[in-house]
């Protein structure tokens, strides 16, 4: 493993000079080099997108290059040496930047990783189908082959973005196709034929670093000519009985590798006559790739490995359910669906991890409000939903309460009606003020600011959670103003009781805007109230 690392990212005024430079960089055994070219610049650009790395007006090429080695010193050199080497009048390189420290790093490898976020969230119907992403090409070539694949997609009026591993000659081409396009899936027959072609013309393969699989199967055939029937020989001697992935690799017949791709048309969609029907659900659901970054960060998913239980499943069940091959007599969001969305539980991860900005908890509180809508709220989730209405009754009797819920027969009951397992340890309820402990503990003197507790901090936790953030704001020199604020609604919303939350949200906003009118801002202390 090694100790430390370094970047250098190099600016070039043409693809060719960036690849003239490959052949000396590689003298220098970089751990990666990477390629981007002028249509990934540009679609930076164009985006909100914030790589941290300003572009000069005539940059058309980019190569990222990293070094690794056991001392700070080793790879220092490197990468001053080679910037030495490419860098400067006459020579390939027009400019560089270099990751040294840390934070210098983390700015350049921003740029790389820029692609991903920027293609997934380009606006419909416009999406990057990756069809032709794994060819690789003699580097010496490189050049040549990104210019006839341009060359081929200006004929269809596509634009490309194309990256990749510059070391190697492979890149990864994204054409950014019109999905609603009726002759799309004759279009990426008639540009997957060309560019196979022109991989063949440089001496290049099919796949770079992934499989044949279903995507490239049609093409190994005349791709290799004469070896393929030695494939067809391999396959028979160990899989006589052709039950090992049939169709893949050899033997694909007359199936064509559109057939085997989830293609979503914004227009194959039907009128559900719900809230379901709203642009912003189309626009969510359009832009899930189906890539699977979701099972890395999802919490359900990582605690029970449950495919269901992934936000990837309930946008294509999403998907499914809004599509026009619905059976229309079928309920929008039956209660089978609704076991599905239950999976969620808004930790809201998906809005910073998602690769495609895909917002799930947002598709989930409106899936569940036509659930209620059609089917209704049972009364043990309508209960649950209900945390203000909890949190006042059991103020008023809190010693009650909290020795009700630790005895054996409460804890049954309230596993048998409302699910909770009799084995969990229930919250303790306090009859605090948490505005008295405010004023106690004010400075008299200090700044003001609205304090938002949240039912824990108010009801749950007051002198943990409530008084310590008053505490920090004191010590910090502001007084904790707390109003008379009804509860936020955010276990209702996620039950979808979402015209339920609304007459207490809009109190609470009303509130809130009448005593911050004079400039005073608003700290929460629960992150979901907040």
């Amino acid at each position: 493993q090694p100790k430390t690392a370094g970047m250098l990212l190099l600016m070039f005024n043409s693809v060719q000079a960036a690849c003239d430079a490959v052949p000396q960089i590689a003298a220098y055994d970089p751990s990666m080099l990477e390629i981007m070219e002028s249509t990934f610049i540009d679609l930076v650009r164009q985006s909100a997108f914030d790589v941290g790395v300003p572009f000069p007006m005539n940059l058309k090429s980019l190569l990222l290059v990293e070094f690794d080695g056991d001392t700070s010193e080793e790879v220092n050199e490197k990468i001053f040496e080679l910037e030495k080497l490419l860098v400067g009048p006459g020579r390939l390189a027009m400019g560089a930047r270099r990751g040294v420290q840390e934070d210098e790093r983390n700015r350049l490898e921003k740029v790389r990783k820029a692609a991903s976020p920027i293609l997934n969230r380009y606006p419909p119907p416009h999406r990057p189908v990756k069809f032709i992403e794994d060819t690789a090409v003699p580097v010496q070539h490189l050049p040549e082959y990104i210019r006839k694949l341009h060359r081929i997609f200006s004929k269809h009026d596509l634009h490309s973005v194309i990256y990749g591993h510059a070391g190697d000659g492979h890149i990864h081409v994204n054409p950014l196709m019109d999905m609603n396009d009726s002759r799309l899936h004759n279009t990426m027959e008639v540009i997957a034929d060309k560019t196979y072609e022109l991989v063949q013309e440089f001496g290049g393969t099919l796949s770079g670093e992934h499989g044949d699989g279903l995507l490239r199967s049609p093409f190994v055939r005349d791709f290799f000519g004469p070896v393929y029937p030695v494939f067809q020989e391999l396959k028979q001697v160990f899989d006589p009985e052709n039950i090992l992935n049939p169709g893949k690799i050899v033997n694909a017949g007359q199936r064509k590798f559109t057939d085997s791709m989830k293609l979503t048309r914004t227009d194959q969609v039907r009128e559900t006559e719900t809230i379901l029907d709203r642009p912003e659900v189309q626009e969510n659901l359009f832009v899930c790739s189906n890539c699977g970054a979701c099972r890395n960060y999802c919490p359900v998913f990582i605690a029970t490995s449950d495919e269901r239980t992934t936000p990837r499943s309930k946008a294509n069940l999403m998907m499914r359910i809004t599509g026009s091959e619905f059976p229309q007599e079928n309920d929008v969001v039956s209660l089978d669906h609704r076991h599905v969305f239950d999976f969620c539980i808004q930790c809201g991860t998906c809005l910073t991890e998602c690769p495609s900005g895909v917002d799930i908890p947002r598709l989930m509180h409106l899936a569940k409000q036509v659930s209620n809508d059609h089917n209704g709220l049972p009364l043990a989730e309508r209960m649950m939903s209900e945390t203000g209405m909890t949190v006042a009754a059991t103020k008023l009797l809190p010693r009650i309460s909290n020795r009700l819920m630790d005895t054996n027969i409460v804890r049954t009951a309230l596993e048998w009606s409302l699910g909770l397992d009799s084995r969990r340890k229930l919250p303790h309820f306090h009859d605090v003020d948490l505005s008295s402990v405010s004023r106690d503990m004010s400075l008299l003197s200090g700044d003001q600011v609205v304090y938002f507790p949240g039912c824990t901090a108010e009801s749950n936790d007051p002198w943990g959670e409530g008084a310590a953030t008053i505490a920090v704001l004191a010590h910090h020199g502001f007084d904790a103003f707390i109003p008379e604020t009804h509860c936020c609604g955010i276990a209702s919303i996620s039950q979808g009781m979402l015209e339920h939350v609304k007459p207490r949200a809009r109190r609470n906003v009303d509130l809130l805007n009448e005593v911050t009118s004079c400039g005073l801002r608003i700290i929460c202390s629960s992150p979901s109230c907040g």
